[in-house]
Formats: structure tokens, C-alpha cells, sequence
């Protein structure tokens, strides 16, 4: 007679899920921080992934924290999540990335006219001939109209 053998059915325990609590309930901020860097425009966002980009900061940081980055040209935005700061670093996860660029369907303009975003203090600015005409322009479209009509203005 041939021996059958027979599976012994592992029984796990049951695992128990504890109900959230107050201590662990509450408003984002009790537990975390959300942090604005303006980072130089040259600056891309594999660059803010980086351990020892954080290095001034880092003793500011905790783990949960949330910082969202913004070059001064405000091409690009991402959300980063801190997983864990030290003394001079911070390991930190991308959760969003998002492209601000504006289409190239839009006005350009003039050929011998700069126009670019030099951060939150100097705004939208308008350049000729490496020199500054004027700055503080809300919008790119602004400068760029500014910058049309003095063209006309200087070329009557």
C-alpha cells in the first residue's frame, strides 16, 4: 500500500490591524514640514537628487519633510520627500516632476532682444546687447511686448 502524503495546511496567525489613533491623527504641519527652495537656474533636477546638494540644510530636515524645488526660471518644479538626513546630506525621493516651459508656439522677441526670467527679486527682464533695459516684468509675454516696442521706437 503506497503511502499518500498528505500537505499539512500552514496556518499563519491572524494579523491584527490596531485602529488608527489620535496621537497618530493630525494636521501635515505637527508632523512634518513643507519647504520652498529656489534653486539657480542652472541647476537641474537630478542635481537636487544628489545626497551632498543638501549638505547647508540638512541638519534642518527630518525624514517626512516635503520640499518643493523652483529654479529661478520657473522651467520646472518638482515635490521631493525626505527619507533620511544626517550631518551634511539627505537622501531624498522625487514624487513629482512637472515641465513649466511654455510652448514654442508663443510670441518670440526680437532677434537682437533677450528675454529671461531672472528670479522672484528681478522677475521677467528684458536685455540688449548684454545690457539690461528694464526688469520687473510680471509675465514673460510682458517683456516680450516691451521689448517689441521699443524695437519700434528705436528703429523710427
Amino acid at each position: 500500500m503506497a503511502k499518500t502524503a498528505v500537505a499539512e495546511k500552514k496556518v499563519e496567525p491572524e494579523v491584527r490591524v490596531v485602529p488608527v489613533t489620535e496621537s497618530r491623527f493630525g494636521i501635515e504641519a505637527e508632523f512634518n514640514t513643507v519647504y520652498r527652495v529656489n534653486v539657480e537656474k542652472d541647476t537641474s533636477p537630478e542635481d537636487t537628487l544628489k545626497e551632498d546638494y543638501w549638505q547647508h540644510i540638512s541638519s534642518k530636515l527630518i525624514q517626512g519633510d516635503t520640499i518643493i524645488v523652483k529654479p529661478d526660471h520657473e522651467k520646472w518644479m518638482q515635490e521631493l520627500m525626505v527619507l533620511e538626513a544626517g550631518r551634511n546630506y539627505a537622501v531624498v525621493h522625487q514624487m513629482h516632476l512637472h515641465n513649466l516651459e511654455t510652448p514654442e508656439s508663443r510670441q518670440k522677441p526680437p532677434s537682437d532682444y533677450k528675454v529671461e526670467y531672472a528670479g522672484p527679486h528681478y522677475k521677467w527682464r528684458v536685455e540688449l546687447s548684454g545690457r539690461v533695459l528694464k526688469d520687473g516684468f510680471a509675465s514673460e509675454g510682458l517683456a516680450i511686448n516691451y521689448a517689441k516696442t521699443h524695437k519700434m521706437a528705436v528703429d523710427r
